[in-house]
């Protein structure tokens, strides 16, 4: 069957834990500004899932309705489309080293940042673990002193997709703002803490199993990480 869906990496998240269930799906990815296309196609290679990934305005189904079978909700519920998100599906990743990892922005423009100061406050509070920071597309002169200082690795803008997957699929626990980091994580299986700049989003695309844990200032994750 083929599937349509559309938007960035975390619609592409829900989208493979709604069609993995069909070994003959083919899934279409609208990306509307064309700026994740080459992630988005990387995620979907490295599932094995059948795909291919368009750069055109969200019409474009409309407008090609002979090349698609069914519509896929970006929702992890089957309210609207009648697909629930196969919450734990069998993923591909490469086991790495990590123990906490830390995405501090989110979304296409990277414009869903955490609070700096906080930031100084959880690392001091956590003592010597080791925090791996992911992300891409950002540079925040403040966030590279306080790597610098702490005992942190700086992946930021220094992996593919498919590294990315990796770490996330191996860390002991997440913190990130809504998007891609927090729903990987949560397909994953992993100990996953969002940044309540979303909520609403969160609840709607975040599986009930996953148990996304919400925080509204990182010091509370001191004791729970």
């Amino acid at each position: 069957m083929r599937f349509l869906t559309a938007g960035g990496l975390g619609d592409a998240v829900i989208s493979y834990g709604k069609v993995c269930f069909d070994k003959n799906a083919h899934l279409i990815h609208v990306h509307r500004n064309g700026i994740l296309t080459k992630e988005i196609d990387e995620f979907y290679a490295y599932q094995n899932l059948s795909h291919e990934v368009i750069v055109a305005d969200f019409d474009w189904g409309e407008n090609n309705k002979n090349k698609w079978d069914k519509e896929l909700a970006p929702y992890w519920h089957g309210k609207e489309d009648g697909l629930e998100i196969n919450p734990f599906p069998k993923l591909n990743y490469k086991k790495v080293d990590v123990d906490i990892v830390l995405s501090p922005f989110a979304g296409q423009r990277r414009n869903r940042i955490m609070d700096i100061g906080e930031l100084e406050k959880l690392i001091e509070g956590i003592g010597n673990r080791k925090i791996t920071y992911i992300g891409s597309g950002r540079k925040v002169d403040d966030l590279d002193d306080i790597i610098k200082r702490s005992n942190g690795v700086n992946l930021i803008s220094q992996t593919s997709l498919t590294e990315a997957v990796d770490i996330i699929c191996s860390t002991n626990s997440i913190i990130a703002p809504e998007g891609f980091v927090i729903y990987m994580g949560g397909i994953a299986r992993r100990k996953t803490f969002a940044y309540n700049h979303n909520i609403t989003a969160i609840h709607d695309r975040g599986h009930p199993d996953w148990k996304i844990k919400i925080f509204d200032n990182l010091s509370e994750l001191i004791k729970l990480i």
